[in-house]
């Protein structure tokens, strides 16, 4: 791993946003953001410092040892693949069982209320559903074209900074000028990895000024990004919000 991917992959583990990491070593918030991106390295100075702060030692901050936690990262990354397959597979399932469900109504006459089957029928045609299509009332289901939630609807006890994580997030996320400039990056880059997009280009989409978006890409949206040639695109630990976000509008 690389230096910059070391810096991003600390900070995350230790739950920091750029801004406070850069308030710890005493330096900008681009800075920090320019380390992680490639664009420039931190003072030699500031090493030992950084170090202490992600409590690693400098071979490991500096890429030549692997660090915590990343031994198995061929064997997540397998892992991920798997559960990325059982998704799709879950999803083709339940979108074939809610045609049955609607075809199967339509074969035995059997339709005591006709507003619902339209529904179904509709829903099927534009491949989603609303909440619990299945009949177990143990497991939720929603479905908004190619995003689907899976849920047991136990939710686990969580820690203190997972609360506070969540809270920020949602924060940014209730400034309708942040999430609509994030929904557009969203759609810009999607279909490409490699896809980066300019401010202007985002300006223009969501009809708001290039300044506004520098605003918001200098300050509240800057953890969320990756940056190359004044060109941007969301990080990729990031990239379900604006979907997962979208299911929010039916409820």
């Amino acid at each position: 791993m690389k230096i910059c991917e070391n810096i991003a992959l600390l900070r995350r583990q230790r739950n920091l946003t750029q801004e406070e990491l850069a308030k710890a070593l005493g330096v900008t918030n681009q800075a920090v953001s320019k380390w992680e991106s490639g664009q420039n390295c931190p003072d030699i100075g500031l090493l030992p410092q950084m170090a202490d702060l992600f409590r690693v030692s400098l071979d490991e901050l500096m890429g030549r040892k692997p660090l915590p936690g990343t031994e198995n990262i061929e064997k997540i990354k397998e892992q991920a693949e798997r559960e990325r397959d059982r998704a799709q597979t879950l999803s083709m399932l339940h979108q074939v069982q809610i045609m049955h469900s609607y075809f199967l109504r339509k074969a035995i006459k059997h339709s005591p209320d006709e507003e619902t089957d339209k529904r179904l029928e509709e829903k099927a045609a534009q491949g989603k559903w609303g909440f619990s299509c299945i009949d177990r009332p143990e497991i939720m289901t929603c479905m908004k074209k190619g995003t689907v939630i899976f849920s047991d609807n136990r939710l686990a006890d969580p820690e203190s900074a997972q609360l506070k994580s969540a809270a920020r997030h949602m924060a940014v996320f209730s400034d309708p000028k942040a999430l609509k400039i994030m929904t557009v990056l969203h759609i810009l880059t999607v279909e490409d990895e490699e896809k980066f997009a300019s401010p202007a280009d985002i300006a223009a989409k969501c009809r708001l000024g290039e300044k506004t978006v520098r605003e918001y890409f200098d300050g509240v949206l800057a953890d969320y990004l990756q940056e190359k040639e004044d060109s941007f695109r969301i990080e990729g630990m990031y990239m379900h919000l604006l979907p997962v976000m979208s299911l929010l509008s039916d409820i």
